[in-house]
């Protein structure tokens, strides 16, 4: 592939992230793709042969990059606890960059009549990384409070999830701006690490 090709087909994954992110799926076409990354819609349609082709390719690119700091924490060779305190960081830290990519996510996911949209491969590669044994050993030794991994996960994903996804509701309920929003959530992150670790791990301390 030439460069030029090369560039216009970034051109237009940057284009249809950005519409895609914006107007989701169904509220968006090829054209207005093209017109967005200034190439015609041949040349969209050359490289991703179809709107839900591209769609699936960006989605999976966004995936990734969601669940790229579990897997980089949860594949760390440090104490179980860290890891807990570590992906809680990082998460806030990726999620204030990008706060819009989980509502993106669930919005795509609750509408596509694929319930994974291709997500089974990034799954797959969570589940199979040794943080989950790890647990269930912690667990079963006593070090850790036995809970269901289900309900782990979505203690995890809401405390560092939601809060980011409530600026909206902040600003409306608290008049908060922008900047005393994001210190709030500096705050509330280090509320969510003493809260989970106290709760995970009731017998050791911080």
């Amino acid at each position: 592939m030439s460069e030029k090709n090369s560039n216009a087909e970034q051109k237009i994954r940057a284009a249809a992230k950005q519409i895609f992110m914006r107007n989701g799926f169904e509220g968006c076409s090829s054209r207005d793709i093209s017109k967005e990354a200034d190439v015609n819609v041949a040349m969209v349609n050359y490289y991703f042969k179809s709107k839900s082709e591209l769609f699936k390719a960006i989605f999976m690119d966004t995936t990734a990059d969601l669940m790229e700091t579990m897997i980089d924490v949860f594949n760390r060779p440090v104490a179980l606890k860290s890891k807990f305190r570590l992906f809680i960081e990082k998460e806030y830290e990726f999620l204030n960059k990008c706060p819009e990519i989980p509502l993106f996510i669930i919005s795509e996911l609750s509408r596509s009549k694929d319930e994974t949209l291709g997500m089974d491969s990034v799954f797959n590669q969570i589940q199979s990384l040794p943080f989950y044994s790890d647990c269930l050993k912690a667990q079963e030794s006593g070090e850790m409070r036995k809970i269901e991994m289900p309900s782990l996960m979505m203690l995890l994903l809401s405390n560092c999830h939601y809060p980011v996804l409530s600026r909206p509701l902040m600003k409306v309920m608290k008049g908060m701006s922008d900047e005393q929003f994001t210190e709030q959530i500096i705050l509330h992150k280090q509320y969510v690490i003493e809260m989970l670790i106290d709760y995970l791990f009731p017998d050791n301390k911080r």
